[in-house]
């Protein structure tokens, strides 16, 4: 905290992740979510910071397809990897 208010942290937008495999294109945005953190330390708990994402599947192959499965793996600024 500085002079009683919030640091102001920049919290840039993420590259896009997108790939085509097999006509099939996935890609995926995160965007921060302030209104839903807490970039300070609050009732002893450690500041948290929350993400959300955009995901976008699109079939451009000629052949109808259906997603029988999903896995997301999440990795942070740190370099910790969880798979969702």
């Amino acid at each position: 905290m500085v002079g009683g208010e919030f640091e102001s942290i920049d919290m840039a937008t993420p590259i896009v992740s997108d790939r085509t495999t097999r006509g099939i294109r996935a890609g995926a945005t995160a965007f921060f979510l302030e209104d839903e953190s807490t970039p300070y330390e609050l009732d002893g708990q450690p500041p948290q910071y929350v993400w959300g994402y955009r995901v976008l599947i699109v079939n451009n192959g000629d052949e109808p397809v259906q997603l029988t499965g999903r896995r997301w793996m999440i990795i942070d600024g740190e370099g910790k990897r969880q798979e969702i």
